[in-house]
């Protein structure tokens, strides 16, 4: 009986890692990545300090003007009061009890420094008003 030879079948694989080399420099090179465009944010006009002192709010809003590092002006209804930024959420609270339905509105100074309104808008959240926007008054 006369044997036969198994001829022995491989493939090349030295080729194989430049290969995949090539395919992540030909991939990294053409991939375009999206850029993170952040919140729209539009601050106040400068001219608009203050709403006019004449003006009633509606009862089911209050309003936190964002003037400084630490404080804060407070509208709600007719009352306007310059309160420091700790006192946000006491205040919060105390206007929900009368009102479950509260929303609460930011509007920031041009002057006021950006994590200034980061502050109040944390402030606020841990009161956890049912609705939050971020805007101007009007």
């Amino acid at each position: 009986m006369i044997r036969r030879q198994r001829i022995h079948s491989s493939i090349p694989l030295s080729p194989m890692a430049d290969m995949a080399f090539l395919l992540l420099i030909f991939m990294l090179a053409t991939t375009q990545f999206k850029k993170d465009e952040g919140l729209k944010v539009v601050l106040s006009d400068p001219l608009y300090q203050h709403p006019p002192k004449h003006r009633i709010f509606p009862g089911n809003r209050i309003y936190f003007k964002v003037v400084a590092i630490d404080t804060v002006v407070m509208i709600h209804r007719k009352d306007v009061v310059l309160i420091h930024t700790s006192d946000i959420k006491k205040q919060i609270l105390r206007k929900m009890a009368n009102n479950p339905e509260l929303k609460v509105s930011i509007r920031t100074s041009p002057n006021a420094p950006y994590v200034a309104m980061i502050n109040v808008l944390d402030e606020i959240k841990t009161a956890n008003p049912r609705i939050i926007s971020i805007g101007m008054l009007r």
